[in-house]
């Protein structure tokens, strides 16, 4: 699969994920932070949504309410480095 189809179905997915209205696991699981307390040492771990957050921003999950607005973000998101 190419790299760029690769990040569109991975932003559509962000979106879909993002509005849901349930209380699904996977909404769960993409917003959870991880344990409380003392990390190791060195770089952390890129997480699944950072990539999205250098476009949308750490608020992505609000902005991808508004369908119009996150179609427009996908096109920067899938064009970069691509």
């Amino acid at each position: 699969m190419h790299k760029a189809t690769q990040k569109k179905l991975k932003w559509k997915w962000a979106g879909h994920v993002a509005r849901l209205t349930d209380h699904r696991w996977t909404k769960t699981v993409t917003t959870w932070r991880g344990p409380p307390g003392k990390r190791n040492r060195g770089r952390p771990c890129t997480r699944w949504d950072d990539d999205i957050k250098k476009i949308a921003g750490p608020q992505w999950i609000h902005i991808a309410q508004d369908r119009q607005r996150w179609q427009v973000l996908e096109e920067a998101f899938t064009e970069e480095g691509s």
